[in-house]
């Protein structure tokens, strides 16, 4: 059961769009991505009609910097091809990436998601996803034509963001040691006060920066 606690829209953000439309045979991509912002994402792939003979196939690409240097795919990120003849009309195929399937140590950073439409067009979108937010809230960071997000009333700042040290219930609901959670404040400090928890960071945590301004790689939570 996930963390009642935080509202969907601070966990999860819209990262990339392909906006829907009629398109016809070609590629079309997102913008870049900055993974070192996520912790992992997922595209979403939408075909409404397909013309006859159309087929539809999409994939995840890698770049080392958000102008596209260097792309190419990222391993075992693309669909099954969507047909018209396969009956594929007005169907979803979806594809989960992690920060560490791009090729890091190749100082491969950024990625996006790539549809091509070949031999006919098809009425088709895409929206990738990203979660959680490495700093603050992942709402922050939408892209900027996400245009409104309805009953985001809850006060991010009652939150903190902890690791439980051992099984503990919390709000009515039993945690395992490892888990990692938003709480109200009060609950984070007897927690910890009980050394049942450790705070991981305040909601919205200013980012360490780089020498490029971006901010610094963190390991991944286990």
């Amino acid at each position: 059961m996930g963390n009642l606690n935080v509202l969907s829209s601070h966990e999860v953000a819209v990262v990339g769009v392909i906006d829907p439309d009629a398109y016809a045979a070609a590629a079309y991509s997102t913008g870049w991505i900055a993974m070192a912002d996520w912790w992992r994402i997922m595209a979403v792939i939408m075909v409404g009609d397909m013309v006859a003979t159309a087929l539809c196939d999409a994939k995840l690409q890698q770049a080392t910097d958000a102008g596209g240097t260097g792309v190419k795919d990222v391993t075992g990120k693309a669909i099954t091809q969507l047909t018209q003849a396969g009956t594929d009309d007005n169907k979803q195929a979806i594809i989960n990436c992690d920060h560490e399937d791009l090729d890091i140590e190749g100082g491969f950073d950024f990625a996006r998601l790539t549809v091509t439409l070949t031999t006919a067009g098809a009425d088709m979108g895409a929206a990738v996803f990203g979660f959680p937010a490495r700093y603050g809230p992942s709402s922050d960071s939408d892209v900027a034509t996400v245009d409104e997000i309805i009953g985001c009333d809850k006060p991010l700042a009652d939150l903190a963001y902890v690791r439980l040290l051992a099984p503990a219930t919390v709000e009515g609901q039993l945690y395992a040691a490892g888990s990692e959670l938003a709480v109200a404040a009060p609950s984070a400090l007897a927690l910890t006060r009980r050394g049942l928890a450790e705070v991981l960071q305040t909601p919205t945590p200013a980012p360490a920066l780089g020498s490029d301004g971006r901010p610094l790689k963190v390991p991944r939570r286990r």
